[in-house]
């Protein structure tokens, strides 16, 4: 099967590479669109682990200067129908990449499966404002006219029903994780590491993580925290960190492999997410992949892979005493942390591994394409 995955950009390429490379192991042909970063730069056309990679020029549409990236694609079209697939997925609905794509599939007879991966992205005042506004009107016909809905949780498929999405429309398949290259340590040293991994924005709340880290070198003043990751609040929370003085405890890789991750974590006691907004968290899943207990916040995303003392803990969003607490609990109890990490790693294996998550993406690809051909 011929896939085109429009994706408007990624910061973390390796990461994006993950689905069209899964799926060119499993005999499909994938495409990845993406934007190249500039206005001026014509298509460029590479070849990346078994999948086509297009990089495309666009303009930035957003109202908010450089930091935002909301590119439309200069010669989406013509890629589209040069390639001529049998299903275009559209990689989120909120930037302008999701109305050019629907417009193409309609005009070319094409299916477009649309992939939720969060409903919004929780930001400043204003930019929620201008998301409430888009999810109304532009989101509520992008849902209603695509061929079909995936979401990453049932959590975002009850708000897609809210924003005006038909439920038959809806299918939930979630995140996967690469279960070879995210697999249990054999044996992991006593070090009192805590890792966390993503981008620095405002729905991670890393800032939570570092004043809950103050509060567990009060007891234990061997614990080391390993942010991964790059984004636009890095800045803010380095900050943080030396005013809270603890910088000597930290340490920011920046932008990492994926083998390069898979490696701190096998190495970490612990993974914390203390987010305030997610669809199906990837971090958490390569965690929970190498069997590390990991604490998240009670949040919708998070809950559907963390059961509250099964496989991990869960406690209140914001709240940096509980989540001092449940870090502290998991360095000072082997027999906690090894229960939650071999429980998380057992949950991942059973449903989010790779092979089984590509298979239902299949099933869905190719439901939607004879749907399209017998209409």
């Amino acid at each position: 099967m011929r896939i085109v995955i429009v994706q408007a950009y990624w910061d973390f390429k390796e990461v994006a590479y993950e689905l069209p490379q899964a799926l060119a192991r499993e005999g499909h042909e994938p495409y990845l669109l993406g934007w190249s970063g500039s206005r001026k730069v014509s298509r460029t056309e590479y070849c990346e682990g078994g999948f086509k990679l297009l990089m495309l020029p666009g303009l930035n549409l957003s109202p908010f200067g450089r930091q935002l990236k909301y590119p439309l694609l200069v010669g989406l079209e013509a890629s589209v129908q040069d390639i001529m697939p049998s299903v275009i997925d559209c990689q989120s609905h909120l930037f302008p990449t999701a109305p050019e794509s629907l417009c193409i599939a309609k005009k070319n007879e094409l299916p477009l499966v649309i992939t939720i991966n969060g409903i919004m992205a929780k930001r400043d005042i204003m930019l929620n404002m201008i998301q409430e506004s888009y999810l109304h009107t532009v989101a509520r016909s992008l849902l209603r006219q695509a061929s079909a809905v995936r979401c990453l949780n049932s959590s975002d498929a009850a708000e897609a029903i809210r924003y005006g999405c038909p439920p038959q429309k809806i299918t939930v398949i979630p995140n996967f994780v690469n279960t070879d290259l995210f697999s249990p340590e054999v044996k992991v040293g006593r070090k009192a590491t805590i890792a966390w991994s993503g981008r620095f924005v405002a729905e991670k709340d890393v800032q939570t993580l570092v004043r809950a880290a103050k509060i567990v070198l009060r007891k234990r003043p061997d614990a080391e925290f390993v942010l991964m990751g790059d984004g636009p609040l890095k800045p803010k929370v380095e900050a943080l960190v030396e005013q809270l003085g603890i910088r000597n405890r930290f340490t920011f890789t920046g932008s990492i492999g994926r083998r390069s991750v898979a490696a701190i974590l096998k190495r970490s006691a612990t993974f914390v997410l203390p987010s305030l907004k997610e669809g199906m968290p990837l971090s958490l899943l390569e965690a929970m992949s190498c069997g590390k207990a990991v604490v998240g916040s009670n949040i919708p995303g998070i809950t559907e892979l963390v059961r509250n003392h099964e496989t991990g803990l869960l406690v209140p969003a914001r709240d940096v005493n509980a989540f001092a607490n449940a870090i502290i609990n998991i360095l000072d109890d082997e027999g906690l942390r090894e229960r939650l990490g071999s429980m998380a790693s057992k949950l991942i294996r059973q449903k989010y591994s790779h092979k089984i998550v590509v298979r239902d993406l299949i099933k869905l690809y190719s439901a939607v394409s004879e749907t399209c051909n017998a209409g």
